[in-house]
Order: C-alpha cells, then structure tokens, then sequence
C-alpha cells in the first residue's frame, strides 16, 4: 500500500508516529504548541518582554474587579471616561472577565490567547478535510498554521482580542459550508462581539462564499422571494449576513464613540484608516509583508484566486495606510486577518493541483518556509518587521534580576510611572501610568531603565519617561532610591540618594530635548514638576 506524502511528513515527527487517528495527531500538535508558546509568552513577560497593549487589558480587567468598568490608563488621551470600550467596542471582554477573575493576572491573559490560537488549528483541519477529503493532508495543513510565522507573531505580542478570531471566523466559515446553522449562527455571534474589524472579515468570508458559488447562487435565486425557500437556505444566510455584519460594524464604532466620551461618529474614526492615502513611505514594506505572508505558504493560494476575497479587506487596509504595524508581520494583524483564511485558500488550490509531485514540493516549502520565519528562529531576530521579532529569545539574565530588585520596593497600593516594557507588571491597580495626563496626577513612584530602548521613546507622542526621570531628579521634587545598570526608581518627596555624576550623565544625557523624542511632532504637554507635589 502506497503512503501519502503528507502522512510521511508527519510519521517522521517522534511525537506524531505513535499516533494513528487524524484527530489524535491534530490534539497532540495543538498541545506541543501550547505547551511551547504558553512557556515562550510567560518568559517573555517575565523578562520584560511584554508592552502595553498586554498591560492595557490587565489593567482593564483588574479595574472591573474593582469597581471601575475596563478602566486604564494608556489610552486616556483618546478616550476621556477611560473605559477600554471606547477603545474598542468589544463585549466579548464581558465573557472573558469570569476567567480572568479565576487567577487575575497578565500570565492568565497570555495562557488564555495560546489556548485560544491553538484551537484555531480546528477549523483549518475540518475545512481542509471537507473540502479535499484527506484527513492526512488537513491534518498537514493544520500544522502549517501552528507552524505559520503569522500566527505565532500574534501569539508572541502581548494580548490581543484579534487571537480569537481564527477559531471563530474559521468555525463560522465550515459551519457555512457544511450548512450547520446553529454553530454557524453561534461563531457569527462570537465573532461580531470580538472585535470592530471582525464584522468586515465576516462579510468577505461571506461574499468570497457566494462567489464561488455564484453559478447556484444566480440560477436559484432569481427573484426576491426565492431566498425564503428552505431549499436556498445555504445562499440566503450569507447575503443575509452581509448587512448584518456592515450594520453591526457601524454599530461598534458608534458604541465605541459614545462610551469614550467623545461621541465621534463612525465616519470620523473611519478617517484614520485614510491618512496614508498617497503617502508611499512604506510601499517596500507593504511588498515585504505579503511576499512573506504568501511566501511562508509557498504562494499556493494563489491558484484559488475567487477564494482569496476572504483576505481582501486587509489587503485593502494595507494598500491605503501608512501605519507600520499593519504591514509588518511580527504584530498580530496577518496572524488574525490574513492567514488563517488564506489556509482556506490553500485547500481549494490544492484541489486544482494535477500532480503528486507539486504538491509535495509546496508542502515541503510550506513548511521550510514557515520553520525559517519563525520569530523563534534567533536568525529572524530584528531581521523582520515587529515586536514578535525584536530582541530574541526571553532568556533570563542578571539585568533583568536587577529590575525585580527595582520592583520589589514599590508597594502594591502605590501609584507608579513606568515605561512600556514594565507596565504589565503593575496593571493590578488603577494609578498605573505610561505618561501623565494632567497636571493633577502625581504618581509615587516613577520607574525606568535607561539602558533600554524605551526610556527615551514617547508614547502617543507624550514626553518619553526619561523627561520625568530628569525633571524629578533636577527639580527635587523627587527623591533617588535606586539606581543600578540604569535601572533608577524615584519616589516623590524624599530627599533620597545622591547620583553619581556619571550616573546623572547616563540619566539626562541620554533623554532627548527637541522634537525628535516625540517623532518629529512636538511632544503634548504632561504635568510641570514644581516643588509643589500632587496626589495622585
């Protein structure tokens, strides 16, 4: 008997061998990945390696135990009440609150995306298996997102709530082709609740469905009331959905605007999205990102052309802006929006595949490509675009045993002034701040590390930590209580330990003092530190 050379690929995995069912091999693929990437996203934020989008949902979390609804800090600026809803008018965080009160913490937040990425291998495995009825070359296909350089970027960068949607678009898409409308009306659901974007992707799925069904869809449905028949139930749904999704879409940026205390319309955010509308500053890494995105799947869906309209709407966002994260592999976007679905593509080219001997050489390269990709891989290390990619492995080190000192003394009630990488370490109270909004906000403590990267980068355009680690310091209104291979800890209104003078020429001499430490925009207004100090 003749083995298949997807089942070889996977015999010769130790772990795969002793397996015989599909489904078996499948649930131990997706454990070994859970496994490996709960390990890497908790070392990474034990080791500093996590930023503020991880830290904006903990701290969001951590306020609704307390009394004050997905209240944080960071986005303060755009959102006047505080509450992440304005941010991003998402419910689902309301079924996610109850697993986050069981054990609240950022560590539970990363352990819960994990799981959730992983059993996106589910979808990919069932539409594979109806679509090419191979259960071996599903189950490849399902490893090849696992192993996908997309996916495990959204994985590595914090938390984010696009992690759930390649379980639940995925789901919502074999529910369609199967026609089992109760899980399909389910995923639908979960997924217009996850995210703003979510509805958009919803409605392409939809449409890339009736396209490829458009022979059916036009001969069957030739007048208005033919799409009540029972029988043309599978066309009706989608076209139905579409709408739905475009109202529902408009709806969250609506709800948004109002619980922000803005009440920005929907156009008017739609507005930044447009901005880099003739602006070709990232054309090249626009190139980049979908020669790699199509590249760690060896342009296999390509010959599924028809199929590909589920990607559309990010290859739209993509062609029209110029903010560097949506066209950069290493942050979550193509992991959430792109990949999973071109998978999809992949099983519907893979029918059109004359030869054997093709399809074994895609699959290896598939597979060769996403192993080199790999933000894990230490050769991909700051050689792609994003956070996933940024400073290797998390592997432990003695600075970092120097900052852990550095937390240590600041007490778990105390209001604090932390830099990006060290935010998610103090969300578990509501006074935690990356800049401060007004002059009324006096934090206790102020901590940073002048020896990283992010004590001179600004956020959202506010002066960088290291101007309130000068100022503090210049102006006494602060007080040193630690300073270490420039790990410096201030707290307000004590007289403190006197720096070094060469200590004081690594603390002020590395702070920028123009327009460039705020992206060659002038840096907004924080608080004046006078003699005078504030409550916070």
């Amino acid at each position: 008997m003749r083995v298949s050379y997807s089942a070889r690929i996977l015999g010769r995995l130790p772990f795969i061998r002793r397996l015989k069912s599909p489904e078996s091999q499948l649930t131990a693929m997706m454990l070994a990945y859970t496994g490996v990437f709960c390990l890497v996203s908790l070392m990474r934020f034990y080791t500093f390696r996590t930023y503020l989008d991880l830290g904006i949902f903990d701290q969001a979390f951590s306020s609704s135990l307390h009394g004050r609804l997905f209240y944080e800090t960071p986005d303060l600026v755009f959102i006047p009440s505080g509450n992440f809803l304005g941010t991003h008018f998402a419910p689902i965080l309301f079924f996610l609150l109850p697993i986050y009160a069981v054990f609240p913490a950022p560590q539970t937040l990363l352990v819960v995306q994990t799981v959730f990425i992983a059993l996106g291998a589910i979808p990919v495995y069932l539409v594979a298996k109806e679509l090419l009825k191979k259960q071996k070359i599903a189950v490849l296909l399902s490893g090849l997102y696992l192993l996908n350089p997309a996916t495990q970027s959204l994985n590595l960068f914090d938390f984010h709530l696009e992690a759930f949607l390649p379980l639940f678009l995925g789901m919502f898409y074999y529910s369609l082709i199967k026609k089992k409308w109760k899980s399909y009306i389910l995923f639908l659901g979960l997924s217009l609740i996850t995210i703003e974007f979510a509805p958009i992707m919803v409605g392409a799925i939809c449409l890339s469905f009736l396209i490829m069904n458009s022979g059916n869809v036009l001969s069957r449905i030739t007048h208005l009331r033919d799409l009540f028949k029972p029988s043309n139930l599978s066309y009706t749904l989608p076209i139905i959905t579409i709408p739905l999704a475009a109202a529902s879409f408009y709806g969250q940026l609506f709800g948004g605007g109002f619980v922000a205390g803005t009440h920005s319309l929907p156009q008017e955010q739609l507005m930044g999205f447009f901005v880099g509308i003739g602006q070709w500053q990232t054309l090249g890494d626009k190139f980049v990102f979908w020669i790699l995105v199509f590249g760690s799947l060896a342009f296999i869906p390509i010959r599924s052309g028809r199929s590909m309209v589920m990607i559309a709407p990010w290859i739209v966002v993509t062609a029209i802006t110029s903010i560097h994260p949506f066209v950069e592999l290493g942050y979550q976007y193509a992991g959430a929006f792109v990949t999973p679905y071109l998978l999809f593509c992949t099983a519907y080219a893979i029918r059109k595949l004359n030869t054997r001997l093709w399809l074994r050489r895609l699959l290896a390269i598939s597979i060769l490509a996403s192993i080199m990709l790999s933000p894990l891989n230490p050769l991909m290390t700051s050689v792609v675009g994003g956070i996933a990619y940024e400073e290797g492995l998390p592997i432990p080190d003695a600075h970092d045993a120097i900052i852990y000192a550095a937390v240590s003394q600041v007490p778990s009630n105390a209001s604090i002034l932390v830099q990006n990488n060290f935010f998610a370490h103090f969300t578990n109270r509501p006074d935690a701040y990356l800049y401060t909004p007004d002059n009324n906000t006096r934090p206790e403590f102020i901590l940073a590390d002048a020896s990283s990267r992010w004590y001179t980068q600004p956020i959202f355009n506010y002066f960088p930590i290291c101007h309130f680690v000068k100022q503090g310091l210049v102006n006494g209104t602060y007080g040193l209580l630690m300073l270490n291979e420039g790990v410096v800890l201030l707290r307000r209104s004590i007289q403190g330990i006197a720096p070094s003078p060469a200590q004081m020429n690594v603390l002020y001499f590395t702070c920028p003092l123009d327009s460039k430490a705020c992206g060659n925009n002038a840096c907004r207004p924080s608080f004046l530190l006078t003699d005078q100090p504030h409550e916070s």
